[in-house]
């Protein structure tokens, strides 16, 4: 089994781990106050009573604000100590937003931001090769200027100016990379948001300066903003369809963590798989949801007599003020993660062993706080006898649009057997988010409840899934006129199955 950073066909990857401690958090403050014709207003007294609700919330019910070193206390202390006499419900719900981005919390967010925000969006579109941004038409899928891919700066400030505001907005300082890729690059539509952030001047002109890595010119485009967001087409135009390639390699495809069609097709796809020489899953830009299809897949990769595999473990926080009477039987052995409670009477014995086995040599990066969470939930992966036992080689594509339930779907066959994950980190997030309301403004937001392990002690959160192999896409991937990630799998196959 290769290691976390082995190379192939020129790229490499050491794996990451969060650093809680070396981390700086974002400066977090009041943002500008937009046009006070256009947004509601909260006096001063219901701003502050919103503020130390907030405060509360994360106090009693965040599951990851214990893990990082964020002084949201004092940070929310500060802001209400210096309101103004009337505070706008979007820098409420601004704050807010940033503040969740600092505790550690990736599903942590506003519901619904568009409705925070000045109506003024991008139509044109960024990714990120490497280190370098590139603008592009989301429609079209066609680079802004093919000669002059790479964004120097937007409105004379440069590129990187914008990305760190956007992956303030949306990743904050523990979040992961994979996680600044996909949520930062759908921020740097919120042209609005961010001029504002940035102290720019709103204009209904965009001023996009291009450059290339051959020479220093610069090109200009001005792009007309518009009041409408268009959500643009995922990027990459990865297929739904599974399917055999070329010299008897089975192509898995994994297009969602939450399509209830998908776990029926997985057992009719296996089924004529069977007598594949090594094969392909094709998880990316999968997203999160339910961990149905995880459920119906593996135990194709399990010998029958196997004992069940603990793939993934947690603790829920339990709200202050519940802790005599809280039950925490049955609180996460839900429809969605199917995750029972370490001491439930009604699991199964075996399960319960496998557990306190895995127990006895696991040790957490962080450890929750006894008092303030429950003992651990866990997931048991088992064979099943309805299912034959797939002894092949086996290649799982991963990358950063592959988050929660993809999370646990990629950490559950990381290293297991004669699997290998191949592609680019995956998202960072595992959370059991709840939905909060602040009482004045109306504000609401997703907050993790769950803290969430890897089975090598790792957090999800800030860290993700590191491939075996790392297989960066190109803007041409990205772009959907190919898929270099699947080509290069295919000739890692072909190399491997030739030894």
């Amino acid at each position: 089994m290769p290691t976390a950073s082995t190379v192939f066909d020129g790229f490499s990857h050491q794996a990451s781990r969060a650093s809680y401690s070396t981390c700086t958090p974002h400066t977090v403050a009041l943002s500008p106050a937009l046009d006070k014709s256009a947004y509601p207003l909260l006096s001063r007294e219901h701003a502050n009573a919103d503020l130390t609700q907030l405060t509360q919330f994360i106090a009693e019910r965040s599951s990851y604000a214990l893990s990082v070193s964020f002084p949201y206390r004092t940070v929310l202390d500060s802001v209400r100590a210096t309101l103004p006499d009337t505070v706008q419900v979007e820098q409420i719900a601004l704050l807010t937003q940033k503040i969740l981005q600092e505790i550690g919390d990736a599903h942590g967010r506003l519901v619904n931001i568009e409705q925070y925000i000045p109506a003024v969006f991008s139509p044109v579109c960024f990714g990120r090769v490497g280190r370098l941004c590139f603008a592009y038409d989301p429609v079209q899928r066609e680079l802004l200027d093919p000669l002059y891919p790479y964004v120097h700066s937007i409105d004379g400030l440069p590129i990187d100016s914008w990305l760190a505001c956007a992956d303030a907005l949306s990743a904050g300082t523990y979040g992961s990379s994979s996680s600044k890729t996909l949520r930062g690059f759908l921020f740097m539509r919120y042209i609005g948001l961010l001029r504002n952030e940035l102290g720019l001047p709103q204009r209904d002109i965009l001023r996009i300066s291009l450059r290339n890595t051959n020479d220093d010119a610069l090109v200009e485009h001005q792009v007309s903003l518009s009041e409408q967001l268009i959500t643009p087409p995922a990027p990459l135009n990865l297929p739904k369809e599974s399917r055999m390639l070329d010299n008897n390699i089975a192509y898995l495809r994994i297009y969602s963590q939450h399509d209830d069609a998908l776990p029926p097709l997985i057992h009719a796809n296996m089924a004529r798989f069977k007598d594949s020489r090594a094969l392909i899953i094709d998880a990316r830009q999968c997203g999160g949801g339910v961990r149905d299809n995880l459920l119906a897949l593996f135990p194709y990769f399990m010998a029958p007599n196997s004992a069940p595999y603990i793939a993934n473990v947690c603790k829920l926080r339990i709200p202050k003020g519940q802790e005599p009477e809280f039950n925490p039987i049955g609180q996460l052995d839900t429809w969605d993660k199917k995750v029972p409670y370490r001491h439930d009477p009604m699991v199964a014995a075996k399960d319960i062993a496998a557990l306190e086995q895995f127990l006895s040599t696991f040790q957490p990066v962080w450890e929750p706080p006894p008092k303030a969470f429950s003992d651990w939930y866990f997931m048991a992966l088992r064979p099943d006898s309805q299912k034959y036992y797939y002894d092949k080689p086996v290649y799982l594509m991963v990358d950063w649009g592959v988050g929660s339930a993809g999370d646990i779907f990629s950490s559950s066959f990381k290293d297991w057997g004669n699997i290998q994950l191949v592609g680019m980190p995956t998202n960072g997030r595992s959370g059991n988010a709840i939905t909060f309301t602040l009482p004045h403004s109306q504000v609401s937001f997703m907050l993790s409840t769950m803290a969430s392990f890897q089975k090598d002690g790792q957090l999800y959160e800030g860290t993700g899934v590191s491939p075996d192999y790392h297989l960066a896409h190109t803007i041409q991937d990205w772009l959907g006129h190919t898929d270099s990630q699947l080509e290069r799998t295919q000739l890692l196959i072909q190399q491997q199955l030739d030894v």
